[in-house]
């Protein structure tokens, strides 16, 4: 299957499910049934359409999605299938491991064979009948984020260039930042997307993966030029760090100090957000639907790594991003604790879009604040490097898919990711001693 346009994989939506035959099967992570799809024949011989349709056997769905059939009652069907469909049937029962919980089961067949299974939890929302609802808030945060992107990269090559024609910035380090960022960007195209053997398809993908590589790298060279040298100018111990790490001096203490208090901030602000979960239903709301983790990270290790090559360019566009707000707004106000006030209110309006502010109000803006608090302080106190191993850790363990379990079909997925957080933090520590013992010297005297 090819996908359309200039798309890279293939998925549930492209290409088109229009072809005969073509399914959708979607498992959960004990291999049990969730969804399932087909497309119907288009058209029928004479004999097939006068000859009455067999019973649809209901039953075998209710075994593969590991549902005892007699917890449920026969509902009246209201999700409609995907494609064509001559019966239609609903069920209505407790939902397994939550069964306070109400699970809704639809399915439908045609000429006896099934062509939709769907199970519908409590939050489950029709997404075709309308555009997903927005607030206020998040038309215009997404408006400001829309907005602030190109006139932010467009101040940047204004002020960039200026550097350059003075000869000031770190050229070097522009560099080095901007090239990683290209071999990780392509180097997320080959392993993420669907390769094909026709010349013509594979080289315009090519072209196109190419330039969207090029282009990351020159916004944060841009991006870089025009902030170092304020950076450098306002908070010189911010960027100590990174210069020495740029510089080759990986086991630099300072480097390793920033690393480690990267990790532990990042583990501390997913341990707050899944302490949210669990305070709801205490304080009598309603509790927050699942979150769904990236869903790619389970397709093997190709997935993975392309996962961990786009985490190193959010987490440098994202630090960067914010180093330049928090220089703009410090150059207009000229005061730091204000500057960081300014910057997390920010922060929080261009989040709204993706934030989900659900009751009690006064918790999710508690929660919001606290970590868009942390991170503004992180970068002021501590610095880039530590601001972007931040991001990089809580993007690995916010959107990763975690579990201890060996039984688990992907414990390896899951310790890999474990693993990488771990690497960060032993080598944070280890190149923090300066040298000294493991144990320090105080234990081992």
């Amino acid at each position: 299957m090819v996908p359309t346009g200039s798309n890279d994989i293939v998925s549930t939506t492209d290409p088109p499910f229009t072809i005969t035959n073509m399914r959708t099967i979607v498992l959960d992570t004990g291999g049990r049934l969730v969804e399932f799809h087909a497309v119907p024949v288009q058209l029928e011989e004479a004999s097939a359409a006068a000859a009455a349709a067999p019973a649809p056997n209901w039953a075998s769905l209710f075994e593969l999605a590991a549902l005892d059939q007699t917890e449920f009652r026969p509902a009246t069907p209201l999700w409609t299938p995907r494609t064509y469909a001559d019966q239609r049937a609903a069920w209505e029962g407790p939902m397994p491991g939550w069964p306070e919980q109400k699970l809704r089961v639809e399915a439908a067949a045609y000429r006896g064979r099934i062509v939709s299974f769907q199970m519908i939890n409590p939050w489950t929302e029709p997404s075709q009948m309308r555009e997903p609802p927005r607030s206020r808030g998040q038309r215009l945060s997404r408006g400001v984020v829309a907005v602030m992107v190109p006139l932010v990269l467009a101040v940047a090559a204004g002020v960039a260039r200026h550097h350059l024609r003075k000869g000031r910035g770190d050229r070097r380090g522009a560099l080095r930042i901007s090239a990683t960022i290209f071999v990780s960007m392509f180097g997320y195209w080959i392993v993420r997307a669907v390769h094909f053997p026709d010349p013509s398809v594979e080289l315009d993908r090519l072209f196109t993966a190419l330039g969207f590589a090029l282009f990351c790298a020159g916004a944060l060279w841009v991006l870089y030029l025009a902030l170092e040298p304020y950076v450098r100018k306002f908070w010189p111990t911010t960027v100590i760090s990174w210069s020495r790490l740029l510089a080759g001096r990986f086991l630099d203490p300072q480097v390793g100090r920033d690393v480690l208090i990267g990790v532990f901030v990042a583990v501390s602000v997913v341990l707050l957000s899944r302490i949210d979960y669990h305070i709801r239903p205490l304080l009598g709301y309603p509790a927050l639907p699942p979150q769904v983790p990236n869903l790619d990270m389970l397709s093997g290790t190709r997935p993975l790594l392309a996962v961990a090559a786009q985490v190193a360019f959010n987490s440098a566009f994202n630090s960067l991003w914010i180093i330049f707000a928090l220089v703009a707004v410090n150059l207009l106000v000229g005061r730091l604790w204000i500057t960081a006030v300014v910057m997390v209110g920010f922060l929080m309006l261009t989040g709204v879009g993706s934030n989900d502010f659900t009751p009690p109000l006064w918790l999710s803006v508690l929660t919001s604040l606290t970590v868009l608090s942390s991170i503004v302080y992180v970068m002021l106190r501590f610095g880039l490097l530590t601001t972007m191993t931040f991001f990089a850790v809580n993007f690995f363990l916010q959107y990763g898919v975690l579990t201890l379990d060996p039984s688990r079909w992907f414990f390896s997925t899951s310790t890999a990711l474990l693993l990488i957080v771990a690497a960060l933090a032993f080598y944070g520590f280890y190149a923090s001693r300066g040298g000294e013992p493991l144990l320090g010297k105080r234990i081992l005297d």
